[in-house]
């Protein structure tokens, strides 16, 4: 009597591969201020802050953002005038010109700030790869039924 049994297991084989493609911050953060102090026979304080911040996402595609603050804060005491003449010119082919003619009188406080944002070809580009390679190949068992031998008496 041969009883062959084949007993074939094969694991579960899970092959998960997620790719979480992350991209890349350049973060540049320019800030000018320029602090003026006028002194002529009456007192002028003028303060000319340019702020600029870029930043850019590269990965694929390219957002660029390009934002400008410029608040121009004059204060006088007297017939003053002030002239601020601010220029920016970033690397995405962007001017932008803030050109304020501020002309104020005697006890005047004068507040302007001026925001000019300009948003340049903004696609966020953000790919996520899942795939999942499942392999089931489970507990495969071969069972053959038992051969009998018969031997011939002489």
């Amino acid at each position: 009597c041969l009883h062959t049994c084949t007993h074939a297991h094969t694991r579960v084989h899970m092959h998960t591969c997620i790719n979480m493609c992350t991209y890349m911050h350049t973060y540049a953060h320019t800030r000018m201020c320029m602090h003026e102090h006028i002194h002529t026979h009456t007192h002028v304080q003028m303060h000319t802050c340019a702020h600029r911040c870029a930043y850019m996402h590269t990965y694929t595609r390219t957002h660029t953002h390009s934002c400008m603050h410029t608040r121009t804060h004059v204060q006088t005491h007297a017939h003053t005038r002030a002239h601020a003449h601010t220029h920016v010119q970033t690397r995405a082919h962007t001017r932008a010109h803030a050109h304020t003619h501020v002309q104020t009188h005697a006890h005047t406080h004068v507040h302007m700030p001026t925001h000019m944002c300009r948003h340049i070809h903004t696609h966020v580009h953000m790919p996520t790869h899942m795939c999942r390679h499942i392999h089931t190949h489970v507990h495969t068992r071969v069972h053959r039924p038992p051969r009998t031998r018969r031997q011939a008496h002489t």
